[in-house]
């Protein structure tokens, strides 16, 4: 019987057996929550991206129970806890009971120049004591520190435990990157600037890349005509982008004018006064000249401006004729001024004309109107076969009979105020 006892209770034990290792090996891993690690000379949203990384290599290492981040965030947000700006270690042991967590994995990230540092500590959350500490550091791009340098990072860290830890393993020096050359871009305003790199020509601006000897000083010169040549100096480091964007001065000199006086002077369409006018000053280059004075024909010529000479432009108007500006006023009021430069007069004879032709044009159409209901009622009383007809068409007919007299009154008076302004217009002319 006790052999069978023996051969019954076998199976037992070893399930129990079984059963006691696959609940206490569990047990010797210790639950660790990772809080967001500060980002200092990257941005937040990269801070957060390598926290994530870092999680997951953890993870794949074994030596913690890791508290899922999302799961995290629900249970802080449960409890109303908000984790901007928890920095202290205080906070963190804090946000560690809340989740039940028994350690929590603080630090940071940081840049310097090219170098990219990972500052990390465990923190007890039972006596809020800092169990471990451990720093790496990686020279490259942060893509480097995503693929390599966590990893590493996670390799240092991941050895921490509360008796005894291990020793650190010794962190794998990563093989540097080929160095990037530095580049430059430049740009000008305005565009098409000669561009000189250390004396020697590159093309015009803009230049989006131009790559760089790393390590030493450069020297950038843009020339442009009529500009004044700019040179500038950087300090080329290796996987370095550099930007200049530059504005360049017009070279100007002076330009004097001599001509009749009162003639307005325009260059390139922009009016600079009348004459006499001191000297003026313009860029350096070609300009277009003109000179009009009512009366007279516009002069117009191309002057150069340099920088070796003041350059002076003279000039002599020649009189319009009088006769095909009577012949334009005579056709259109205002036509005369506008021939001869006075414009403002010319525009005011053209407006009075055509505001009065058209009150003239309606009060003709009205007369008409009116003439052809007064014939109507006319004809209408002449042909009536009653008295009572009689007597209503002949009110009808007095009453159209005003009204065409009325606007026969009316349309004179307006044709007499276009002759008069036609008149007025040919009279200021002629004299």
């Amino acid at each position: 019987m006790f052999a069978v006892l023996k051969h019954r209770f076998v199976p037992q034990i070893i399930i129990l057996s079984f059963f006691s290792l696959t609940v206490l090996h569990p047990q010797e891993k210790m639950s660790l929550a990772i809080i967001d690690f500060d980002g200092f000379g990257i941005s937040e949203q990269e801070a957060s991206v390598l926290t994530n990384r870092l999680g997951t290599y953890l993870v794949q290492s074994g030596v913690y129970r890791i508290i899922e981040r999302g799961q995290m965030r629900q249970i802080l947000e449960e409890q109303d806890f908000q984790m901007a700006g928890c920095t202290s270690d205080e906070c963190a042991v804090e946000i560690g009971q809340l989740l039940g967590a028994e350690l929590i994995l603080a630090g940071s990230f940081g840049k310097i120049g090219s170098t990219y540092t990972i500052d990390m500590r465990i923190i007890d959350v039972t006596t809020g004591g800092i169990l471990e500490t451990a720093s790496y550091d990686i020279r490259g791009e942060i893509d480097q520190v995503l693929t390599e340098g966590l990893s590493e990072a996670a390799s240092l860290i991941s050895g921490v435990g509360l008796s005894a830890p291990p020793p650190a393993p010794t962190p794998t020096v990563p093989v540097p990157a080929p160095p990037a050359m530095p580049t430059l871009e430049v740009r000008s305003q305005p565009a098409g600037a000669e561009v000189e790199l250390d004396g020697q020509f590159m093309n015009v601006t803009p230049l989006s890349r131009l790559e760089l000897e790393p390590n030493r000083q450069h020297s950038v010169a843009l020339n442009l005509d009529g500009y004044y040549p700019l040179d500038t100096t950087l300090f080329a480091e290796v996987g370095q982008h550099y930007r200049l964007n530059l504005r360049l001065v017009q070279l100007k000199s002076w330009l004097r004018v001599q001509g009749d006086p009162g003639a307005r002077i325009s260059v390139n369409g922009k009016f600079l006064g009348s004459l006499p006018l001191d000297r003026v000053q313009l860029a350096v280059g070609s300009h277009e000249f003109k000179a009009t004075k009512p009366e007279y024909f516009p002069y117009t010529t191309q002057v150069t401006v340099s920088r070796e000479a003041e350059a002076q432009v003279s000039f002599s108007l020649q009189n319009k004729p009088r006769r095909p500006a009577l012949l334009f006023s005579a056709l259109v009021p205002g036509g005369g001024q506008l021939y001869l430069g006075y414009r403002n007069r010319g525009l005011l004879f053209l407006a009075a004309a055509a505001v009065s032709g058209y009150l003239t044009y309606n009060q003709f159409a009205a007369y008409m109107e009116n003439k052809d209901s007064y014939e109507s009622s006319h004809d209408a009383y002449y042909n009536a076969g009653t008295l009572e007809d009689i007597d209503s068409l002949r009110r009808t007919m007095e009453t159209d009979h005003e009204a065409m007299i009325s606007s026969a009154r009316s349309l004179n008076i307006m044709a007499g105020v276009l002759g008069g302004v036609w008149l007025a217009n040919l009279v200021e002319i002629y004299f």
